[in-house]
Order: C-alpha cells, then sequence, then structure tokens
C-alpha cells in the first residue's frame, strides 16, 4: 500500500510529502527514513508542497549535499594516517576542514570530518617539530 509521508528538509526546514510504499504506516515512515528523509508523520493534509512521487526522485538532492561532507571525512582520516609525514598530511587535512566548512549542516559526517582534520593538523605540527629538533642537518 502506498502511504504519503510528511517530511522536512534538515537544512531549510521546508516540508514536504513523498509517497512510499509500505505495508503499515509504521514501515512507511520507517523507509522514508531510512531512504535519508527527515519523516515527521503521515501526511494528513494536501497543504504541504510535493516534491517528488517517489523517495527516489527526492533523494538526490541529499546525497549530492552529503558528498562534500563525506569527501571531507575521507580527506581528514587520511591526512590522520599520513600525519607523520606533513608535506603530506597538511595539504589533505586542509582540504578536509574546508570541504567539511562548505558541507551543509546537521551532519555528524561533516562534523567528524572538521574533527579529525584538526586532529591530524596538531599531529602534523608535533611532526613538523620533532623533524627539526631530531634532524642533524637542520640544527644551527
Amino acid at each position: 500500500m502506498r502511504y504519503r509521508v510528511r517530511c522536512e528538509d534538515r537544512n531549510t526546514g521546508r516540508g514536504y510529502v513523498i509517497e512510499q510504499e509500505g505495508r503499515s504506516p509504521q514501515a512507511a515512515l520507517s523507509l522514508a527514513m531510512m531512504a535519508g528523509h527527515n519523516a515527521l508523520g503521515l501526511a494528513d493534509d494536501q497543504t504541504a508542497p510535493r516534491v517528488g512521487s517517489s523517495v527516489a526522485a527526492a533523494t538526490p538532492a541529499r546525497a549530492a549535499a552529503d558528498g562534500k561532507a563525506i569527501t571531507s571525512m575521507i580527506l581528514s582520516c587520511l591526512a590522520l594516517v599520513l600525519c607523520c609525514v606533513p608535506p603530506l598530511s597538511v595539504p589533505l587535512a586542509l582540504l578536509g576542514l574546508v570541504f567539511g566548512v562548505f558541507a551543509p549542516s546537521g551532519s555528524g559526517v561533516r562534523a567528524a570530518g572538521i574533527v579529525i582534520g584538526v586532529v591530524a593538523l596538531v599531529l602534523s605540527g608535533f611532526a613538523v617539530v620533532a623533524w627539526i629538533a631530531l634532524s642533524p642537518t637542520l640544527r644551527p
């Protein structure tokens, strides 16, 4: 059976309605949430603006928005792994921070990318200090 599910955009707070297949109203709500929608409940009224007629039509906008957050986390994790090699880790961490800052807010992946990027930058700074302190050719 098809149910109309009332949802809300996490970034703008605007409401929209999708149609979702499900055996029961609870199953339709669960499936809408698993597809990435912020499902609020079943649509009783016909006043909410209709964005798409199916979950597939409404999902790509969210997937594109999360791309920056995922990129931020991947770059920051690479920077953390390579923190002992500052010429590689510093640019990766900075790129991770930039992607994280410009990703849409409200994403835990975005926050993780920013935090891991900052940790990678700090550890890379310690690695630079260690390289200078331990390198015999750089001492005066």
